[in-house]
């Protein structure tokens, strides 16, 4: 009896031993990480205006999302799925960036060398070798490449960007005061190239306008010539237009002479205003009263 008593124990020692054992790894178990490997191109060397398909494989690829960037975006353009477009010479550095739905991150560099493509006999011309435009305005150039049988396309570039920005399509934007030189390349050869200067200077302004007297006193139908000033940088009109606000009352013409055409009561006035044309927001008003 002893020996069958001992015997029962021993197996439901083992009973709970498997228990304790088996339990966890059913409930919480975790499956082992999946190892990712990402393979790209080779360094590259490419010309000017060549278009590359650059390569990148994740194995296993399932669930990976696969983001491309370069630091150079002045050599290359690179679109979202890895085809990169030559620019202009250089170097542009390419990552391959791996996202794994384990969290894995991976990433590869690809170099990408831009050379200059040697082409017989080209030139560029820009259709003006310089202009001044005033901050704030914009000035559109277009430049001609021969042979006519190449590729027609240029890079605009600025000198001095701070000063005068030039858009993809050569249209100059006057940012500060200064002088830029704007250059335009043939993508077929880059070492081609023609400059306009472009001089920035500071739009002029009006810094105020006066009428003198700004009160007088007339009598029915009498009429005088009010005094405008505008003071405004050189080179900038000093024009300006004089109004009645009550030309029932008041008229004004010429330059600024006022008649007063119907009677006022005592205290009572009428309004002649005078604006800067080359700026509207300058104004100066005077006072129309008629005499006792």
């Amino acid at each position: 009896m002893r020996r069958i008593g001992m015997l029962f124990g021993a197996l439901a020692a083992i009973a709970c031993s498997e228990r304790e054992i088996t339990a966890p790894c059913n409930t919480c178990g975790t499956p082992p990480l999946t190892n990712y490997t990402l393979s790209v191109s080779n360094d590259t060397s490419v010309f000017v205006g060549d278009v590359v398909a650059l390569r990148a494989t994740v194995t296993p690829s399932a669930g990976v999302v696969i983001t491309w960037s370069t630091n150079n975006t002045s050599v290359v353009t690179l679109s979202s799925n890895g085809v990169v477009t030559a620019l202009t010479p250089g170097l542009a550095r390419i990552q391959v960036q791996a996202n794994c739905p384990n969290g894995q991150v991976i990433t590869r560099e690809i170099k990408v060398t831009v050379n200059a493509k040697s082409v017989a006999n080209v030139s560029v011309t820009i259709g003006a070798s310089s202009a001044t435009i005033f901050v704030g305005d914009t000035v559109s150039f277009s430049a001609e490449v021969n042979p006519k049988s190449v590729t027609q396309t240029v890079l605009w570039r600025s000198s001095a960007p701070h000063v005068a920005a030039v858009s993809s399509a050569g249209k100059v934007a006057g940012v500060a005061p200064g002088i830029a030189r704007i250059i335009a390349l043939a993508v077929v050869d880059t070492t081609k190239r023609d400059t306009v200067v472009v001089t920035v200077n500071a739009r002029p302004k009006v810094y105020g306008i006066k009428v003198t007297p700004d009160s007088i006193d007339l009598a029915l139908n009498e009429n005088r010539e009010l005094i405008v000033t505008v003071q405004a940088d050189p080179g900038l009109s000093k024009d300006y237009v004089c109004r009645s606000l009550s030309a029932a009352y008041v008229t004004v013409t010429g330059k600024c002479n006022v008649k007063l055409i119907f009677p006022l009561s005592a205290g009572q006035s009428v309004t002649v205003e005078a604006e800067a044309i080359a700026d509207r927001g300058f104004r100066s008003r005077a006072r129309v009263y008629m005499k006792p």
